[in-house]
């Protein structure tokens, strides 16, 4: 089954990043300017509807005041509904468990630079 990226911004661009993924490759993206295109790629990736993988999109802007906000976000995404989650090292074993493969996408990573940041945000994240 191939994957559609009729529906993206930039077709060829969102399929050279989600190879990469798909290949289990870390890949940064920088959007110096407009994180509007940051989102819109996000949206693009989770959109073409990969087959045997699952897009797990955490933005960081939105929970960076909170470590619990983005563990139960990502928690919630795997595994609704949820009222607390567990810890990120218990998320990845179990994600690591599944028949699936997940892709892990944390846009707007820039905010991690605020200074408004949770303290449990640290080195060993």
């Amino acid at each position: 089954m191939s994957i559609n990226y009729t529906h993206c911004l930039r077709p060829r661009f969102t399929e050279n990043i989600l190879t990469f993924l798909l290949d289990s490759t870390s890949v940064n993206v920088v959007v110096p300017k407009i994180a509007e295109e940051a989102d819109r790629l996000v949206k693009d990736i989770q959109g073409c509807e990969c087959p045997n993988a699952k897009v797990l999109a955490v933005n960081m802007r939105s929970c960076r005041g909170s470590y619990k906000a983005f563990l139960l976000d990502l928690w919630q995404q795997y595994q609704q509904p949820a009222q607390e989650s567990p810890d990120l090292f218990t998320i990845l074993d179990e994600l690591e468990q599944v028949e699936q493969q997940f892709i892990i996408v944390l846009n707007r990573l820039d905010a991690m630079c605020d200074k408004e940041v949770d303290g449990q945000f640290n080195q060993d994240f």
